[in-house]
Parts: structure tokens; sequence; C-alpha cells
């Protein structure tokens, strides 16, 4: 466990980022797991007007805490198309409805 001089470097260099950034993604399963630090990113979040995305835990294993979906702007699957088009919707303000083609032989 790092100790608290560790932990405060930690949390200026999340500053920092989180203040250059368009959205906050957060894996619902570190929540769960370090609820106290990802609180202060959310916080962080919330003090810099930035949008925040949950991803739910891959697989279905477990379920996104409560906690984490109550202070989010969306929620989505663990999915490269459903995280790039939240991350447009929430932090571009971009529409992006989709129409999946498929092509048959």
């Amino acid at each position: 466990m790092p100790d608290s001089g560790g932990i405060d470097a930690m949390k200026d260099e999340y500053i920092v980022q989180i203040k250059e950034c368009e959205a906050v993604v957060v894996l619902a399963a570190h929540f769960a797991e370090n609820p106290e630090l990802v609180g202060f990113q959310l916080d962080v979040a919330e003090a810099g007007q930035k949008p925040i995305i949950a991803i739910r835990p891959f697989g279905g294993v477990s379920e996104t805490p409560v906690e984490l979906i109550q202070r989010v702007k969306e929620h989505v699957e663990w999915n490269s198309r459903g995280i790039a088009d939240s991350i447009k919707r929430q932090a571009r303000l971009e529409d992006t409805a989709r129409w999946d083609l498929i092509d048959f032989p």
C-alpha cells in the first residue's frame, strides 16, 4: 500500500489529468475494488464538469455498484463501439446513431 505522500502525489496527478480530459471513463470493477480512490476521481470530474461514463463489468460476472450508477452520465457495455459512441455523445455532444450493415454473400 502506498504511503500517504504517494497517495497525495497520485491524487495531484489525477487532478491534472482530469482537467485535461474530455470525459472520465470508470471501470465498475475498479470502483468496487477501490471506492475511495475512484470516488476521488469522480469528485474531481464533477467539480470540473466532466462527463463520467461507467463500463459494466466484463462478462456480466458482477453488477455495477449503485453508488457508481447514480454518479455517471452513461452506463455502457464492455465493447469498443459502445464505449466510443458514449464518449462521442457525452464529451463531444455528437449524435452517434449507427446502423449495422450485414452483408450477405
